[in-house]
């Protein structure tokens, strides 16, 4: 009796094992139960709100399974003071979840643990966690706020990659290491200090962070792998005693904490700026001394940035970093009152914007313009050459032709009108004499007609006037 009793007892507590193993469920939950500890394997609930229960028949749930609440579409998950463990996955693409607080007996979230909770803006890991796992966080749209425990010594690859709001975070001191793109895509990322424990920096940790300006580094120059600072242009400082420290460090330039860089921006094209003393980078409570020197054809308008005035000279006392530019705009005005505005006169036509008559031809340079030349372009042959007043056949032969106009009549004939002026200036003209010439005797079908000026060299008359362009041929 006492044999088949025991194995009774045997055969039942195999099968309360297998149970075990198999699963359980609870409420929406799924369940196992291993050394007296409750682990949820799956939730099939559909709550804005979830409650996560801290025993299940008197046995502590501890862990929340991989993936557990993958997918769900809850914006509140409140977590038990029971739990210990959050494995991979467990809140991986929640995308309406916006807060969460996770207990302070928690040492281990698993890998992707957050990652695409799109919503989640603010969370702070309990004291236990000594790591940032891989992806822990990675495109969480609108996280802006994370508070990491003392204990952390490692941020693994990933771990912040994509979350774009991300300005600031306190690194520990006691991190070792931060792996590769950890904070990659952190395109809000403004400044961050490196603690004096780092000893590595993998590949692209801070790479496409546009707004990186600082850096600061406690300690000695870590080992840094490939494009640490990809599409980012931070400023590297690192504090007085440190060592391994270069004039630059991944490409970007490194100074001692103490030391400002003064940075000027200008449009080279419109103008320059001088600096006394020259430089970029000044020791804490240095005075410089800037003026805009604006360019032939520009005027300057002010300083904006981090210092604004409308002075052309100003004084700048350097005790944090200074980003200035120097803006300057076209010089519309118009000196010698020719027409043409100071900017024109400089960068268009080259010509000096104190004299209407710059070459003096006898036509000032607005009214060559006006008249579609250029105004260095020398009149003075054609208003004084020759002596007596007359002009040369060739002078004559290159002018324009003036208005013409072909004109059908009801009976079928033609009439050619065309106008002759005078001039006495080849500037001012005044009509002198109107003319029509009849056609007739042309093909009462179809034509072509084309006006030719008579070249001076194949007439003995006296020249008239031709076009520069080709002979036109006018159907009708």
């Amino acid at each position: 009796m006492k044999l088949r009793h025991y194995i009774f007892v045997f055969l039942v507590s195999q099968v309360l094992n297998y149970s075990n193993l198999l699963g359980q469920t609870y409420g929406d939950f799924a369940y196992i139960v291993t050394n007296n500890e409750v682990k949820l394997t799956s939730y099939e609930g559909f709550s804005g709100t979830i409650s996560i229960p801290s025993q299940i028949n008197g046995v502590p749930v501890t862990t929340l399974g991989a993936q557990l609440f993958r997918f769900s579409s809850a914006s509140n998950i409140i977590i038990p003071v029971s739990i210990k463990n959050i494995e991979d996955l467990a809140f991986q693409n929640c995308t309406n979840l916006n807060t969460i607080s996770i207990p302070s007996n928690v040492t281990n979230i698993g890998n992707n643990a957050f990652q695409e909770c799109k919503k989640l803006k603010e969370i702070s890991l309990p004291a236990g966690i000594t790591k940032v796992s891989w992806a822990m966080f990675q495109y969480c749209n609108e996280l802006e706020i994370v508070n990491l425990p003392s204990g952390v010594t490692r941020i693994y690859g990933f771990a912040f990659d994509n979350c774009p709001k991300l300005k600031n975070i306190n690194i520990p001191n006691g991190v070792t290491r931060m792996d590769m793109s950890a904070f990659n895509g952190c395109s809000d990322l403004e400044t961050i200090e490196i603690p004096f424990s780092l000893n590595v920096l993998e590949d692209n940790v801070f790479s496409n962070c546009p707004k990186l300006k600082y850096v600061y580094f406690q300690g000695n120059a870590p080992t840094r792998g490939s494009n640490i600072f990809f599409s980012s242009a931070p400023i590297i400082y690192y504090e007085a005693g440190a060592t391994g420290w270069l004039s630059n460090f991944a490409g970007r330039p490194v100074l001692q904490k103490g030391t400002f860089r003064l940075f000027v921006n200008s449009d080279n094209i419109k103008g320059t700026v001088s600096s006394n003393p020259q430089g970029e980078f000044f020791n804490s409570g240095s005075q410089v001394s800037l003026t805009a020197n604006p360019k032939n054809g520009f005027i300057f308008i002010n300083w904006s940035g981090d210092f604004n005035s409308s002075s052309q000279s100003i004084n700048i006392v350097v005790n944090t970093n200074v980003v200035v530019t120097a803006n300057y705009t076209q010089d519309i005005q118009d000196n010698d009152g020719d027409g043409l505005s100071n900017y024109a006169e400089y960068a268009t036509y080259n010509t000096n914007p104190n004299l209407k008559d710059s070459n003096s031809d006898g036509v000032e340079d607005g009214q060559a313009v006006l008249m579609g030349y250029d105004p260095k372009i020398n009149f003075s042959n054609l208003v004084s050459y020759p002596p007596a007043g007359l002009y040369t056949t060739n002078q004559i032969y290159n002018l324009g032709m003036g208005n013409l106009v072909l004109q059908k009549n009801t009976n079928g004939t033609f009439t050619l009108d065309y106008d002759i002026e005078q001039s006495s200036d080849l500037l001012t003209w005044l009509p002198y004499q109107a003319l029509s010439l009849p056609l007739s005797g042309l093909p009462t079908n179809k034509a072509f007609l084309r006006i030719k000026m008579k070249s001076p060299q194949s007439s003995s008359n006296a020249p008239v006037t031709s076009s520069p362009n080709p002979p036109s041929a006018t159907p009708f």
